[in-house]
């Protein structure tokens, strides 16, 4: 329970106070970048295993128009995508929410110039 504490409750960086915040709609996935086929799998694998084992909510992967951007591109490209990010990092997620902790929207990045073993 501590572990989830500290994962689902807070921010790893910033200052930010410990609320858990969720979906309140479907998470809607739009790709950007250039993802290999690869990671395209691998993304629609996660989906399909999340949408398992949670009951509230239904991850969809769409052309357009997500509330969810995952942004596949290298790490020097991060900061011009997401102004919070904090380099040094592979990836990186930052998410909004509205005045009742409801998550509206988020943003993933993903390196495309690190190797997999």
């Amino acid at each position: 329970m501590d572990y989830f504490t500290e994962v689902a409750g807070g921010s790893e960086y910033g200052d930010r106070a410990k609320v858990i915040h969720k979906w309140a709609r479907n998470p809607k996935i739009s790709v950007h970048g250039d993802p290999n086929p690869e990671d395209l799998a691998t993304l629609a694998a996660v989906v399909a295993e999340l949408n398992e084992i949670i009951g509230s909510i239904n991850i969809e992967i769409v052309e357009a128009g997500g509330n969810v951007d995952l942004h596949f591109a290298p790490e020097r490209r991060f900061a011009d995508i997401e102004g919070n990010f904090v380099p040094g990092n592979n990836g990186f997620f930052s998410m909004r929410w509205d005045a009742g902790g409801t998550i509206t929207n988020g943003r993933v990045l993903v390196s495309t110039d690190v190797s997999q073993p």
